[in-house]
């Protein structure tokens, strides 16, 4: 499955194929021989993604939300949101849990610019890690 990818100004084919986690090969095989000119502010097509956004962890006794978040270098509360947790829940051994893999954001009640504003994102970063944006209250933005 292909998704048509717009690059950013300065982006090379190297800085794609790192962040969707490709080649610089596979890029050329499914676009040709992109020359500088017709790379630049264009458009490409790009493989979509097979690599989750999270990684299952499995619950042992002694754990606790603070335990793995800190763990995994994450906030308690993105664990607890992502998981449908409230903090007062109990988590028992055996358990999964969804860590993500890699920085998300979780809204609240605000726009696209103050989600820019905490982030330091540019609004087309956003919009294009995020392609059905919809900002509702506690919806998980990637970045």
């Amino acid at each position: 499955m292909y998704q048509v990818y717009k690059v950013l100004p300065n982006e090379t084919i190297e800085d794609i194929a790192k962040k969707i986690g490709s080649t610089v090969e596979e890029l050329y095989r499914l676009n040709g021989e992109l020359s500088n000119s017709s790379f630049e502010n264009g458009y490409i097509i790009i493989p979509v993604s097979k690599k989750s956004l999270y990684e299952t962890y499995i619950i042992q006794k002694g754990d606790t939300i603070y335990s793995i978040a800190k763990n995994y270098s994450v906030s308690p509360e993105i664990l607890l949101s992502l998981n449908g947790l409230d903090k007062n829940d109990y988590i028992y051994p055996g358990e999964q849990l969804l860590i993500p893999k890699e920085n998300i954001y979780i809204t609240k009640e605000e726009s696209i610019n103050d989600i820019h504003n905490k982030t330091g994102l540019s609004l087309e970063e956003i919009v294009l890690n995020n392609k059905d944006l919809i900002v509702f209250p506690n919806q998980i933005i990637r970045y």
